[in-house]
């Protein structure tokens, strides 16, 4: 698929960290984090952060997910 054919998303913020956008047959749930990350000690990198993103499908064929019932 070209990439002028993917549509976009209208995403909706949840929170500062989760978003959510309307597709077919229900949700589309984007979460990030900032995770610790921990290197070996014999390493010479330094200890640090990192934001992780993760999505999910959340099904509901009729859309049914109001901000009320989250």
């Amino acid at each position: 698929m070209s990439k002028d054919k993917i549509p976009s998303l209208d995403w909706q913020d949840l929170d500062a960290y989760t978003a959510r956008a309307k597709v077919h047959g229900g949700w589309l749930v984007k979460s990030t984090i900032d995770v610790m990350t921990k290197m070996h000690p014999d390493s010479s990198a330094t200890n640090g952060y990192e934001w992780r993103e993760s999505i999910c499908f959340v099904p509901d064929p009729n859309n049914l997910w109001y901000d009320d019932s989250l």
